[in-house]
């Protein structure tokens, strides 16, 4: 998955609507995970991911997060 977020957009919650709507659409088409590829120091889209609320596992490697988010939980 990727989000892109104009600037004058950041930091106000676009990031966060965009993946409640997304894992909405995943699960109504049977996707049970989602995987995103982040840089270690974007903070922000890490912070959105780990507050999610679905389980998720988390690896590193050369400076890119793989963060794979389970969407069988409870929604």
């Amino acid at each position: 998955m990727a989000f892109v977020v104009v600037d004058d957009y950041q930091h106000r919650g676009a990031a966060t609507l965009l993946l409640q709507h997304l894992v909405r659409l995943a699960r109504s088409l049977g996707i049970r995970e989602l995987l995103a590829l982040v840089l270690e120091d974007n903070r922000e889209m890490l912070e959105v991911l780990e507050n999610s609320a679905l389980p998720l596992q988390q690896g590193l490697e050369d400076g890119v997060r793989r963060v794979v988010l389970s969407l069988e939980a409870a929604s």
